[in-house]
């Protein structure tokens, strides 16, 4: 199936050649057929569909998030501003690049529960997950993590945001502990409590894990002659962890993103736990929308747009007098920053495609999609020269 998309693709590139040289020969058809053939011109993607790159082809595609630094926040003269110039963040810069790559117009809207979506007892789902299933939304763009239960009921685009697990802990000031704890198993030997976000990844994978350190982890969380270290908002974890002899496990590249932020008093510990990834949210029925995106998705990954703009946006604080131009072994030297390359790497890393030719459009779409408008704007400008020496 694959192998004849790409055929028919360098068909249409042969037919544009062709159309080239009966053009010459009837003037007046000239701009009609090397519009046409821009109208038709199109990249295939890893599943073999394609998408076309005019902006008219998807209509306005509406996004469902939620408020969450860094991916998704306000700006602060928002109330002045209208549409999507309301919002800044990874996700907003994401979306603004996926729009003008791959063609297409959106508008940004918060979602009603200000939820990113659970599934109830009625086997519904709210947030913006739920607003996807609903068609109220085509994509739902927040730090959703891909898991197999919700694949049941949306699908997913190449994942934005590789990561793990970390713990945030407060810096040490006495000299009682004057060692930072950087490993779980340093984590587990000493007087630290440690807690998760009720029902979070952090917590779905210690209470269901057969690893001997997560299941001492779960257990010494769950210890009813203590007080319970399970929180319920992020935002709470982090003041606990402040103020407390706490250590709050969350996903590593929100710990990191904490760790720089000031007064600098946290630091995250080594990742740990299982690898997860962050994705867009679509419908199971929008294959051409998710397909478009996709391949964009690849192609910031493979120039590096993607861990340009994660580091804008997990720029450390705590050190500020690092040179804006360092590079990320650069930074490893000075702050929290150092683990990036390690672990929460801006990456697609979940692959639907036959390997990494399937993150490339096809040589026939780049012919088309590369060289259409370069050919028309030739065509024009023979066409008027020939004209001129006619009269």
């Amino acid at each position: 199936m694959k192998q004849q998309k790409i055929e028919e693709a360098t068909s249409s590139c042969s037919e544009f050649v062709f159309l080239l040289f009966v053009s010459f020969v009837s003037f007046e058809t000239v701009e009609a057929n090397a519009q046409r053939m821009l109208l038709n011109s199109s990249h295939v993607g890893a599943d073999g569909f394609q998408f076309h790159q005019r902006g008219d082809f998807f209509e306005k595609v509406i996004v469902t998030t939620v408020l969450e630094e860094p991916y998704m926040m306000l700006k602060l003269h928002s109330p002045y501003l209208a549409g999507n110039d309301r919002f800044e963040g990874y996700l907003a810069d994401i979306l603004m690049k996926l729009a003008a790559s791959a063609g297409f117009q959106y508008e940004i809207r918060l979602a009603k529960d200000g939820k990113q979506g659970e599934l109830n007892s009625k086997l519904q789902w709210d947030g913006m997950i739920g607003e996807v299933i609903a068609g109220e939304a085509e994509v739902a763009a927040g730090a959703i993590i891909v898991t197999d239960a919700m694949r049941e009921y949306v699908d997913f685009t190449e994942a934005f945001l590789t990561f793990r697990s970390s713990a945030l802990i407060r810096r040490p000031k006495s000299k009682r502990r004057p060692q930072r704890i950087e490993t779980v198993d340093q984590l587990l030997a000493s007087d630290l409590s440690y807690g998760v976000v009720d029902r979070s990844a952090a917590f779905r994978i210690l209470s269901a894990s057969n690893d001997e350190r997560n299941r001492l982890m779960w257990r010494r969380m769950r210890d009813a002659s203590r007080p319970s270290r399970i929180v319920a908002s992020v935002k709470e974890g982090v003041d606990r962890a402040r103020r407390e002899n706490y250590a709050f496990v969350l996903d590593s590249s929100k710990a990191e993103y904490e760790a720089t932020r000031k007064p600098c008093d946290l630091y995250a510990t080594e990742p740990f736990l299982d690898v997860m990834q962050y994705a867009f949210a679509m419908r199971k029925d929008d294959l051409r929308l998710r397909n478009a995106i996709d391949v964009e998705l690849r192609r910031m990954v493979a120039s590096d747009e993607m861990q340009t703009m994660y580091l804008r946006w997990w720029r450390d604080e705590c050190n500020e007098s690092s040179s804006s131009s360092s590079t990320k072994e650069d930074k490893g030297q000075h702050g929290e920053l150092r683990r990036i390359t390690a672990d929460s790497k801006a990456t697609g890393a979940v692959v639907r495609g036959p390997g990494a030719e399937g993150g490339r459009a096809s040589g026939a779409g780049v012919c088309l999609a590369n060289n259409t408008a370069l050919l028309l704007a030739i065509i024009v400008v023979i066409r008027a020269i020939i004209r001129g020496r006619l009269n």
